[in-house]
């Protein structure tokens, strides 16, 4: 067995890391027969993926996350790809694993800014999947690693039934996308500042966006989008967003994978457990939940 090592850290999920990928694959004569694992967390799942999905037009492989973030979500559905240009998973391919292995001992390794991460994904697949699985979440989830692995387990089986039912996301599986067209944005924007931000803290940024959207547009219930974001809040400290960056973070949304025919769309709640994609949002209304974000932040207007 050969061993392929690259960085860690969202920086280094680009073309230049893939390449080198692939020429050690070429170097070690790697052929179609070749299983690939990918032994880390989301960015080794991500491109490792990637590099299997069009190595010799693809190999097989599997994944064994190490963090939680890639347990509850990154390593399961075969979405593959790099980042490109700053833009979040640019370049990427559908290619699904042989297999994705969990072993909840290696949470017991991870830094605090690891576990959060992981579980602002954990708690945007809550938000989706159903009420019952959203109260089993509580304030105090750093310090209850097995309550942590088991909910990683349920997000990544609820993920597991949808992508089976869609598994390269022309409808029902684009619900895994809420709040992620505002956390891509928000992780983007400050990965090409040079301060990056984790992936979950983004996402966690990107619900209350659009929670707060979810109200405007859907109808969500006011109590529900408080008791959403003093859950979020209680985790994830509001990072300050200038307004003078709002037409940029708008540009860079521009470039979201999910738009269509120019216009920006987003996954809102009509209440939890009952997501909706495909919702148009027009300009005013993404510069408002900017606005809203900085009310949370306190940051300056």
């Amino acid at each position: 067995m050969a061993v392929i090592e690259i960085p860690s850290g969202e920086i280094h999920k680009t073309y230049e890391t893939y390449l080198s990928v692939m020429g050690q694959l070429t170097q070690l004569q790697a052929d179609r027969g070749t299983v690939l694992i990918n032994l880390g967390g989301g960015v080794v799942c991500d491109l490792g993926g990637f590099a299997a999905a069009t190595y010799k037009r693809g190999i097989r492989y599997i994944n064994v996350p190490t963090t939680l973030l890639a347990m509850a979500d990154a390593a399961t559905g075969g979405k593959t790809g790099i980042d490109f240009l700053n833009y979040k998973n640019l370049i990427g391919a559908f290619h699904q694993p042989l297999g994705t292995f969990i072993y909840a001992d290696f949470l017991e390794t991870l830094p605090t800014e690891h576990l959060l991460s992981g579980l602002g994904e954990i708690i945007k697949t809550c938000l989706i999947a159903n009420a019952n699985l959203f109260s089993q979440l509580s304030t105090d989830l750093l310090n209850d690693i097995s309550r942590l692995a088991f909910l990683a387990e349920r997000a990544a089986e609820f993920k597991h039934t949808i992508v089976e039912q869609d598994p390269t996301e022309q409808n029902v599986r684009q619900i895994f996308n809420f709040g992620h067209t505002f956390g891509h944005c928000f992780e983007s924007f400050f990965l090409s500042s040079g301060q990056p931000i984790t992936h979950g803290h983004a996402v966690a940024m990107g619900m209350l966006c659009e929670t707060m959207l979810s109200v405007r547009y859907l109808g969500l219930s006011k109590n529900t989008c408080d008791q959403i974001n003093n859950l979020i809040l209680k985790y994830f400290s509001p990072i300050a967003v200038q307004s003078q960056h709002f037409e940029t973070l708008w540009q860079i949304m521009q470039h979201d994978k999910k738009n269509s025919h120019q216009e920006v769309h987003c996954v809102l709640l009509k209440a939890i457990g009952a997501p909706k994609y495909n919702q148009i949002i027009d300009k005013d209304a993404v510069f408002s939940a900017f606005q809203y974000y900085q009310s949370l932040s306190k940051a300056p207007l």
